[in-house]
């Protein structure tokens, strides 16, 4: 019987009903702690008391996002724009965090026995594509500007800034005051203190015009912040990439995965091996493994075990299928065609 197949199509509270030669199947009198469900219920939840935080760092940069955007059309400043195009990107962020508290705190169904993770892969792509573009359009509108710098209204810049810089410092004492181990928050912590160091440059850049006469500053600061944003977008255009395509995460070496299995107690092999992720931060694992011919219960429980415990441990696999099966099963498997 395949498990590949299988395990995409299974809910995790379905348990895994296979015999001692072909998956994870225990009874009771066993007490090995198998942590198979990739979205099993952790002892502390932190998705409930994230979702505030998040909503009220995202509601403040929203509101700074269309003061920015305003202010730069009235103001004419290029800098302005460009701090709320890379503010637009961290909005999305916020957004995409506050979605992932949320969603995260629902339980995987039989129809979506992975949940829905991969929604946040598939916005984090559609967002890095705008974000990226529009900090190439920052880059040429300041390349047209460059000869003949654009009249820049410093004072709404220096208001706009001001309010932009007050609002992100705050936004970031609320998410700091978080649970320091919730990556979520961590994550949008860091767009928001990139936030403020945008608003820092746009109101040295806004000082500088007013004190200095120096048109040029404002289109300086916009190049540097579109220099800041682009990188961030194209890495998570890769990112968001490589989860779509299923690719084995940046964090895992498939190789040193496949050496470790085919060395353990009983492990003839490994094929059919499958690592890949459904939101970005995990790992799901699939494999064949070959073992001896007549295995009891036991064995194969203590096989499972072992490897079970160990991809987790060792290389933070939270869902592992694995398939037990004998050398003869292998020689009579079809060639697969992925």
């Amino acid at each position: 019987m395949s498990n590949e197949e299988g395990a995409r199509g299974r809910a995790d509270d379905q348990g895994h009903g296979h015999g001692p030669a072909h998956g994870h199947g225990h009874d009771g009198s066993h007490d090995h702690d198998h942590r198979h469900g990739l979205f099993h219920v952790h002892d502390h939840d932190h998705s409930s008391t994230a979702l505030p935080r998040l909503a009220l760092a995202f509601g403040l940069t929203a509101v700074i996002l269309v003061a920015e955007v305003v202010g730069g059309v009235v103001a004419n400043s290029l800098a302005l724009l460009a701090d709320a195009a890379h503010m637009a990107s961290d909005a999305l962020g916020l957004l995409v965090a506050l979605a992932a508290a949320w969603i995260g705190a629902r339980p995987a169904t039989k129809m979506a026995s992975y949940g829905f993770r991969r929604a946040e892969v598939l916005a984090a792509m559609f967002n890095a594509v705008l974000v990226g573009a529009a900090g190439v359009w920052i880059l040429v509108e300041a390349f047209r500007r460059w000869s003949e710098p654009a009249d820049v209204a410093s004072g709404t810049v220096l208001i706009v800034a001001v309010i932009g810089l007050a609002a992100n410092l705050i936004a970031a004492a609320i998410l700091a005051g978080g649970d320091k181990d919730n990556m979520n928050l961590r994550a949008a912590l860091l767009h928001v203190v990139v936030d403020a160091l945008g608003s820092v440059g746009v109101l040295v850049s806004a000082l500088i015009v007013r004190w200095t006469g120096f048109a040029r500053a404002d289109i300086i600061a916009a190049v540097l912040i579109a220099v800041l944003v682009i990188p961030q977008a194209i890495a998570l255009i890769r990112n968001a990439g490589a989860v779509l395509l299923e690719l084995a995460p940046s964090s895992l070496d498939a190789r040193m995965v496949e050496e470790w299995m085919t060395g353990r107690p009983g492990v003839h092999g490994v094929h059919d091996l499958h690592i890949w992720s459904i939101h970005g931060t995990d790992a799901v694992l699939t494999a064949h493994v070959t073992v001896d011919e007549g295995l009891g219960f036991d064995d194969a429980c203590s096989i499972l075990c072992d490897m079970e415990t160990g991809l987790a441990d060792e290389f933070g696999v939270g869902h592992a299928t694995l398939q037990l099966e004998t050398p003869a099963h292998h020689a009579h498997e079809r060639p697969r065609k992925i």
